[in-house]
């Protein structure tokens, strides 16, 4: 088993990291007056690593089961109309007198019938096999590590090895059983996982495992360093990290800001939704206006056409009356329709037109916001001696 240990040196110092805090900070929406009175402090510490890579094999039993699909019979309740003949008392026009006729009528009675499903079942059987597998990973043995900052910042070629006498003037650095055991979970979990792999059929149950073969493959202590800085304002206290090699990408807690950029666009946001919303209403109440007329007027036509037919009795006036009122309805129908449609097409307009307001609203204040915020940068980054920044993006 190949074991070493060594170092990754800064690729960049403390006036780098801090410079990128600040920048950060601007990047992130922080509140302009942060560069004129807030504060940062840095810190640079060391963490110990552990890369351990495994390789196994081993045996497995269990029960396995096939899924496949079956016929069987089932009853299913259903009701069927059985006929019958009754008698109802009918008028004879002819012979003038009321005489029972034979009638054909129906019945209802619950019935059940045979009908061929078909389920999934399973059949188990024991069973046994291998697998095998391989595994790498890594832990950190000095507390807490933003494990995904850190993977992505890492290269293997960013380690400078210490020689054989420097590793044993830090005896820090030794390679323990300790560390060994601190990974030996992060390989039992991959284990689990080849075992789940190389198991067969649809289901499984009662599995157990043994590991026959276990071997580290290689083992390698390094130390990372790490700087966190500490943004000190108004009272409150932020954070940010940052490994000093890669592209030292810096992780920060979130200034609040009333007044940035996120709470304009909020506030503006806010506005729009508030306008189309009264817009939506307005607009309701006008297709309403619209129609409400025609719709009165038709069912107006429609109960005057009842009372015609009722009282009046006269045809030629109920005809009238209900095909004036058949025609409002659907006319009314058309009416509301086409308001709806109307509708829609203004909100849609309505709503574009306050989005674009809106958008420019914010990049008026976002153009004016980021100049003064690019001011203030660089007056601070000045005042530490740091270089200007042309973005917040560097």
């Amino acid at each position: 088993m190949a074991e070493k240990s060594g170092k990754i040196l800064p690729q960049f110092d403390e006036q780098a990291f801090l410079r990128k805090a600040w920048i950060k900070l601007a990047h992130d929406d922080a509140p302009i007056e942060i560069f004129e009175k807030g504060t940062v402090e840095a810190s640079l510490t060391e963490k110990r690593i552990f890369f351990n890579s495994v390789s196994y094999e081993g045996s497995w039993t269990g029960e396995i089961g096939n899924d496949r699909e079956e016929s069987y019979t089932d009853y299913e309740n259903y009701t069927e109309k059985i006929p019958y003949t009754d008698y109802e008392t009918k008028w004879n026009r002819e012979l003038r007198k009321n005489e029972k006729v034979p009638v054909t009528k129906y019945r209802e009675e619950k019935r059940q019938r045979a009908v061929t499903k078909t389920r999934t079942v399973t059949d188990w059987h024991s069973s046994t096999g291998s697998y095998s597998g391989s595994n790498s990973d890594f832990v950190c043995i000095d507390g807490e590590l933003d494990r995904p900052l850190f993977t992505e910042e890492y290269d293997a070629s960013y380690i400078q090895y210490l020689s054989e006498a420097e590793v044993t003037a830090e005896p820090d650095m030794a390679i323990t059983k300790n560390m060994h055991g601190a990974i030996k979970q992060t390989h039992a979990n991959a284990i689990d996982r080849d075992v789940e792999r190389a198991l067969p059929g649809d289901h499984q149950r009662s599995v157990n495992y043994t590991v026959d073969s276990y071997r580290s493959t290689q083992s390698f202590l390094i130390k990372t360093p790490v700087y966190s800085a500490t943004i000190s304002y108004l009272g409150k206290k932020y954070a940010a990290h940052a490994f000093p090699f890669g592209k030292m990408r810096l992780k920060s807690d979130t200034v609040e800001n009333d007044h940035g950029l996120r709470a304009k666009r909020a506030l503006l946001q806010s506005i729009r939704d508030g306008a189309v919303a009264n817009q939506g209403a307005e607009v309701e109440a006008q297709k309403w206006k619209s129609i409400l007329p025609v719709t009165y007027a038709s069912v107006a036509l429609l109960a005057l056409s009842i009372l015609i037919s009722l009282f009046i009795k006269v045809l030629p006036l109920v005809v009238i009356g209900f095909g004036l009122a058949i025609a409002g309805l659907f006319y009314s129908k058309s009416k509301i329709k086409a308001a709806e449609e109307k509708a829609k097409e203004d909100a849609k307009s309505f709503a574009s037109i306050k989005d674009r307001e809106m958008n420019e609203a914010y990049d008026a204040f976002a153009k004016e916001y980021n100049e003064k915020l690019l001011a203030a940068l660089n007056k601070k980054l000045s005042s530490l001696g740091y270089e200007p920044a042309k973005s917040f993006n560097e």
